[in-house]
C-alpha cells in the first residue's frame, strides 16, 4: 500500500511540475515607456506597450497628440516569471503585412524591450524602448 501511495503522490508531483513547466507564455501586461530608440537616435515620446489576448496595442503620446497602432500577436515563445519579471520572451507579430518580433528580456531588475522590423529593401529597422514600469492585467 506504501507503495501505491509514493507512486500515486510522484505522479501528482510529476503532473503539477510539467503543467508549470508547460507554461511558458506571459500574461497580458502594459509596459509603459519613456522614450525608444531608432537607428541609435533617441526618440522622446512616451510609450505604453499593451497584450491582452492576442492583441497588442501601441499608443505614442507627444505633447498634445497621440496615436494608437494595433498589432496581431502570431505567436509567443520563451519564458517569463511575472513575480519577479525576470526570463526572456519572443512575441511575433504583423506589422504592415510582414511578421516582425517583440523581444522582452527582464533580469536584475532591469527589462529590456525590443522590436525588430523588416523594413523595405530586405532593411530591418530596431526600435529599443525604456522601460520605465511593467504591470500583469
Amino acid at each position: 500500500m506504501k507503495i501505491i501511495y509514493t507512486l500515486a503522490v510522484g505522479f501528482l508531483l510529476l503532473a503539477t511540475t510539467l503543467s508549470v513547466a508547460q507554461n511558458n507564455s506571459i500574461s497580458d501586461f502594459t509596459i509603459e515607456s519613456s522614450d525608444f530608440y531608432l537607428d541609435d537616435e533617441a526618440t522622446e515620446i512616451i510609450s505604453s506597450i499593451t497584450k491582452t489576448g492576442n492583441t497588442l496595442i501601441w499608443t505614442q503620446n507627444h505633447e498634445d497628440n497621440s496615436l494608437v497602432t494595433t498589432f496581431n500577436v502570431l505567436s509567443s515563445s520563451g519564458t517569463w516569471d511575472n513575480a519577479t519579471s525576470t526570463g526572456n520572451i519572443s512575441l511575433t507579430i504583423e506589422v504592415a503585412g510582414n511578421n516582425s518580433t517583440l523581444s522582452l528580456s527582464g533580469s536584475n531588475g532591469n527589462i529590456s524591450l525590443q522590436i525588430s522590423t523588416a523594413g523595405l529593401n530586405n532593411t530591418s529597422e530596431e526600435l529599443i524602448f525604456d522601460v520605465t514600469s511593467i504591470v500583469y492585467l
